[in-house]
């Protein structure tokens, strides 16, 4: 029981940094919107991930329901996209797990994730000890490939 523990406390606080780092990245546009960002594909599905990209979730002063959630997707997708907002709206607050969204505004461009990507502060590189610090944290869990992307994920959230 002790090693399930210690590694749900290990995932636990991995989640919290990688939580913390996504707000830093997207500054202004929210953790609400970091969550929606990186489940983007499971909430919407595949083909409509593909050729859409949330840029804004905004609420009404003073609440956290009701929002607008503003999408980009080229000029050809919008016209579909109109016409799927309801099931859209639906899926986002499925995730959400309440009415956060209320209504989408659609803006027409390319849906490119590199405004992210440019977002990003430099990686700094790790030490030896870093990298050791991590394995030392996360050598009790058994599963041999999740160790392997848990000290990834260390890394990159420790390079950031």
């Amino acid at each position: 029981m002790q090693n399930r523990n210690t590694s749900y406390h290990t995932l636990r606080g991995i989640g919290l940094e990688a939580g913390k780092m996504a707000r830093k990245i997207l500054g202004s546009h929210g953790a609400g919107l970091a969550d929606l960002i990186s489940d983007w594909e499971n909430v919407v599905g595949p083909e409509l991930a593909e050729h859409t990209l949330p840029l804004k979730l905004s609420f009404p002063p003073q609440k956290r329901d009701g929002g607008t959630l503003d999408i980009r997707t080229p000029s050809a997708f919008a016209a579909q996209l109109q016409h799927m907002t309801p099931q859209v709206i639906s899926r986002i607050n499925t995730h959400f797990g309440y009415a956060a969204v209320s209504r989408i505004r659609i803006t027409q461009g390319n849906p490119s994730r590199e405004h992210l990507k440019k977002q990003e502060p430099p990686k700094k590189p790790l030490t030896s000890g870093q990298k050791e610090d991590i394995a030392n944290r996360i050598s009790e869990i058994p599963d041999e490939n999740l160790r392997k992307t848990l000290q990834a994920l260390g890394e990159a959230i420790l390079s950031k």
